[in-house]
């Protein structure tokens, strides 16, 4: 888990889905919100300030935060929205080898 903000300037809890590396191009992580529909999914840069270890931001209680009922919650599973032209340019990897890229990354909120 981690903690990530979305577009509308909201911390929340996410997973990331998996780690994509491009050749000569900024590796991307697939951010999947927690509670929320993978048609919420978003793709972020390795080292976005949209990022951050969990419970940074998500703990804190001076900060705006999403209050949904689980009747509510975006629910559901959507298929795949790459264009399967888009796939064969890039390596994918799965969630387990994110954890040792991101650490460098987060190393800076080791002082917070």
């Amino acid at each position: 888990m981690i903690d990530a903000r979305d577009t509308e300037y909201i911390w929340c809890n996410a997973k990331i889905g998996m780690i994509i590396n491009s050749v000569g191009r900024e590796t991307l992580l697939v951010v999947h919100y927690d509670g929320w529909n993978n048609y919420y999914d978003e793709l972020l840069p390795i080292n976005s300030s949209r990022l951050a270890p969990s419970g940074v931001y998500t703990k804190r209680d001076d900060i705006p935060k999403y209050k949904l009922r689980n009747s509510e919650a975006m629910q559901g599973r959507i298929i795949n929205r790459f264009h399967p032209s888009k796939e064969k340019e890039a390596e994918v990897k799965k969630e387990g080898d994110v954890e040792g890229k991101l650490e460098d990354f987060f190393k800076q909120f080791d002082e917070i």
